[in-house]
């Protein structure tokens, strides 16, 4: 993942001349990692929420997205972490979990 996040980050560079800090975390330190660089002067623009979870724990750091180009291009709108009338989380990715049982015929 740290080099599609650095892909996109020359990307952006590239075409809008603005350097973008791309910090990773280990696997499972992601909160921590995140609570540290909040922290800082330069914190983050960008940062990952696991959906109204992660959107309860850092709702204060969260901008309104819905009037930005990202949000209008969302096919889905419904998958969109929302509170109120604001969108707060845009997903770029869904994964569903379920179980199946079957009755016999």
């Amino acid at each position: 993942m740290a080099e599609i996040y650095a892909k996109v980050a020359a990307e952006y560079k590239a075409e809008t001349g603005v350097t973008l800090k791309v910090v990773t975390a280990a696997a499972g330190t992601y909160e921590q990692t995140l609570k540290s660089e909040i922290a800082k002067s330069d914190a983050p623009v960008l940062f990952q929420i696991n959906g109204p979870v992660g959107y309860a724990a850092w709702k204060d750091y969260c901008a309104d997205l819905s009037n930005t180009e990202l949000y209008k291009h969302l096919s889905d709108k419904t998958m969109a972490v929302t509170d109120g009338a604001g969108v707060y989380g845009i997903p770029y990715v869904v994964e569903g979990y379920g179980s199946f049982t079957t009755t016999p015929s």
